[in-house]
């Protein structure tokens, strides 16, 4: 991020990136902001099959503005009830829906 471009854009994909971990993207995310200019604009996009985002990896994708996309790799009524049924406690998909639809 040392070029004199106005904005970066990293996309995270492939796989499941998710596995990286949270840990893993607070590290990104702490480096982007170190090492971006002043009026550069940094954005970060997460394909995901959401089954990994928990409450506290959706609170950090909100507030570092991750554009989210989720991968229904079936009929979106049974992928939201199997990973409902994978989150029975918690409310990481209630969260990241909310976020979504901002």
């Amino acid at each position: 991020m040392a070029t004199s471009q106005s904005q970066y854009s990293f996309g995270w994909q492939g796989g499941e990136p998710a596995l990286m971990g949270l840990d893993f993207l607070k590290l990104v995310t702490k480096l982007q902001r170190k090492y971006g200019q002043a009026g550069t604009i940094v954005a970060n996009g997460l394909q995901t099959n959401g089954i990994l985002i928990d409450d506290e990896f959706a609170r950090h994708l909100e507030q570092s503005k991750f554009l989210v996309g989720i991968i229904a790799w079936m009929a979106p009524l049974k992928f939201m009830t199997a990973i409902a049924d994978l989150r029975m406690a918690g409310e990481a998909m209630p969260t990241l829906c909310r976020y979504c639809a901002r």
